[in-house]
């Protein structure tokens, strides 16, 4: 098995170079050294991939243009091409664990399997080892793209198994079927490959406009399955396999008129699968379905998606009550203030201020919008100020609180701060929305001289799955939206303003981090962010050994300990002086 050979097949298309070098870079430099990697154009414009191919002097790489002929198209014609025992299929825009293809020959050695399954940066990265005989489940052992999966050549050939030419969708079908065809599957829970979210001439950028290609997968795959004797045997998997993509391609599908031809098809096509996304019971209120004022989508009888439609607005009464002293505390010491601390609640909880000039600001679900307005705001106000200090934590990249089940904590940015909304608020916030008016406005708290923003620390849930957590936290990571565009527009502001700039980012307990990639990884769009500045200071904690358990109040929030001693190290490095 050692001497077995990998053969990667990457298509390309207008690949950026930024991007498409270090996917090359992360083949190349694989540990396992026998392999070879097909780069086949699809026809790019100018010779964009041919000239950094060029740029290589690897006898391995090899280089294919096919002309425009569809990414379909070009894995088929790397696997024709391919001399290796293995196949492996990279996307050009993505990277690939160094480590990978070491950890899965030596399971697919000791398994003597026809796949290895890995999985996503972002996803369980426990190690843990699940092994498949025939019949091997198409559902719910791997996700149905084939960047995920080695698997042998003889599979693919002996089968003649080939990817349909559709503009998305088209490794769907390809991989169930392997999958169907294969008598061992071993899978290993580690995170190898990290998916790049925000590349200008990505099909999923604009995926939702073409979800119907889902429907030509799984007609493809059933014909596939039915050929080969095999559709009686994963009937039911087929339609929980569809269920699971059709969810997710609604979910991208933003063109009401476009979504009722989708759900159209899907309920002419396949009834069954339609019936089980939107169950009769449920009566439809203008295409959503409302349940004492939720809205639910349930699968095979679970509960799988929740909307609040009204938020109980006694259960973040304490948060409110946090947020009005913070805003009282600024009013009374705005004149002092030289330091201001902006972020979320690793922020809130992870920076202690025992002065009237420090001011920590940051909130519950704080996002870069707020971050940015707040500084907005304070740097008219505070004409002192000196020091922008921003924790910048894992799910920060892409979130933005009014697209979250959180978004009426934007409305008390709007009622302390004025802080426009990012998004208009759904119809059913506007009762909560007057609910905060008023409690803002009638509420007494009293702020001593020794209040200068502290977080309670007293709301700490430690009960929560952090395999979960770390998993929903990196979804908003890896999401595409314009929510960086505020980090830039800080920064600029903090030069226009001559005040220093501090990102901060936090530590988290040891359970947390076992489930997180590397912070070159996680924090990849940040640090691409303030390259092209050379006055902002990263200050990251993420490992930071001086951290014990006895610091945090659960997985990512420090105690008041912690809290003290995070405050320390970051003061000590301004002290010290920032260039």
């Amino acid at each position: 098995m050692k001497n077995q050979k990998i053969s990667v097949i990457m298509p390309a298309y207008n690949t950026p170079k930024n991007f498409f070098k270090p996917a090359i870079d992360s083949i190349l430099n694989q540990k396992y050294k026998n392999l070879e990697l097909i780069i086949v154009d699809d026809g790019s414009d100018k010779n964009s991939i041919h000239n950094t191919v060029k740029e290589y002097n690897d006898e391995r790489l090899i280089y294919i243009n096919q002309g425009h002929h569809g990414a379909g198209e070009a894995r088929n014609i790397g696997i024709q091409h391919a001399t290796g025992d293995w196949i492996y299929i990279m996307a050009s825009d993505d990277v690939l664990d160094k480590n990978c293809f070491s950890v899965c020959m030596n399971l697919a050695k000791k398994y003597d399997s026809d796949i290895v399954l890995f999985n996503l940066v972002g996803q369980p990265d426990d190690k843990t080892i699940e092994f498949f005989n025939k019949p091997v489940p198409i559902f719910g052992i791997t996700n149905p793209g084939d960047t995920t999966q080695i698997c042998k050549r003889k599979l693919i050939i002996d089968n003649n198994i080939k990817y349909e030419n559709f503009t998305s969708c088209n490794d769907l079908t390809f991989t169930y079927t392997i999958l169907a065809c294969a008598e061992k599957v071993v899978k290993i829970n580690q995170a190898f490959y990290f998916y790049n979210t925000n590349v200008p001439t990505q099909i999923s950028s604009n995926r939702g406009t073409k979800a119907k290609n889902v429907f030509y997968a799984f007609d493809a795959l059933k014909c596939n399955l039915k050929n080969k004797n095999l559709f009686n045997t994963y009937q039911e998997q087929f339609y929980k396999c569809m269920l699971d993509c059709v969810a997710y391609e609604l979910s991208l599908i933003y063109d009401n008129k476009y979504k009722h031809e989708f759900l159209s098809i899907l309920k002419r096509k396949y009834s069954i699968v339609y019936k089980w996304l939107f169950p009769r019971k449920f009566k439809w209120f203008n295409k959503e379905r409302f349940d004492n004022g939720t809205r639910i989508i349930y699968a095979f009888g679970i509960k799988i998606l929740t909307y609040h439609k009204h938020k109980n607005f006694d259960a973040d009464v304490h948060i409110f009550n946090l947020d009005i002293k913070k805003h009282l505390a600024y009013q009374k010491h705005q004149d002092e203030i030289t330091q201001l601390i902006l972020g979320a609640s690793t922020g809130r909880d992870g920076y202690w201020p025992e002065k009237a000039s420090e001011c920590n600001l940051c909130s519950s679900s704080q996002g870069l919008y707020q971050s940015y307005n707040l500084y907005k705001f304070c740097s008219k106000h505070s004409k002192n100020l000196k020091n922008v200090i921003l924790f910048f934590g894992v799910f920060t990249p892409g979130f933005q609180l009014e697209k979250t089940s959180e978004a009426y904590k934007s409305i008390i940015y709007k009622h302390l701060y004025n802080i426009p909304y990012a998004f208009r608020l759904k119809r059913e916030y506007r009762k909560f929305e007057r609910k905060v008016k008023k409690y803002v406005k009638n509420n007494n708290i009293i702020i001593d001289d020794n209040y200068y923003g502290q977080s309670s620390h007293d709301t700490f849930d430690d009960s929560v799955d952090v395999k979960e957590l770390v998993s929903k936290h990196m979804k908003n990571n890896l999401r595409q939206n314009n929510a960086m565009s505020y980090l830039d527009k800080t920064i600029k502001l903090c030069q226009q303003n001559k005040h220093n700039f501090i990102i901060v980012i936090p530590p988290y307990r040891s359970d947390y981090l076992e489930h997180l990639g590397s912070e070159k990884v996680v924090f990849d769009r940040l640090y691409k962010t303030i390259d092209k500045y050379t006055d902002v200071k990263v200050l990251s904690f993420l490992r930071d050994k001086r951290f014990k358990e006895k610091d945090f109040g659960d997985s990512r929030h420090l105690n008041e300990t912690g809290a003290k001693k995070l405050t320390k190290y970051i003061n000590e490095v301004i002290k010290q002086g920032l260039n």
